[in-house]
């Protein structure tokens, strides 16, 4: 596939998915929604900022042209930096809660509690 068209469809696959997110986002704060649901959305949530993190950075690793700091490039390297950042801190969250261990609370936790 040429290099353009891959652009134009990453491009496009990620608008789409930035119209679903806000789309989501409206649902999770405008109305009580079941337990399972909020995770899946959870889920959704993550996808799309691991993706925009991805996007930003291939759009800088197969750059053809030389790497110029210009404000753009500022932006996106503190944003993936702040990404990153948060990412790490929601997952050694999730880590040191127990969630990663045991979703379903109706199940008995065979690990011994600290």
């Amino acid at each position: 596939m040429h290099a353009a068209k891959r652009y134009r469809l990453l491009n496009n696959v990620t608008i789409v998915i930035s119209i679903i997110g806000v789309a989501i986002a409206l649902l999770d704060s405008g109305f009580t929604l079941p337990m399972w649901l909020q995770q899946v959305f959870h889920i959704f949530y993550l996808a799309i900022i691991f993706l925009g993190f991805v996007v930003t950075a291939g759009r800088y690793l197969y750059s053809k042209k030389p790497l110029t700091l210009n404000k753009v490039a500022v932006f996106d390297l503190l944003t993936s930096i702040a990404i990153v950042i948060l990412l790490v801190a929601h997952f050694t969250d999730l880590v040191r809660s127990g969630m990663s261990v045991a979703v379903d609370a109706s199940l008995p936790s065979k690990l011994p509690s600290l």
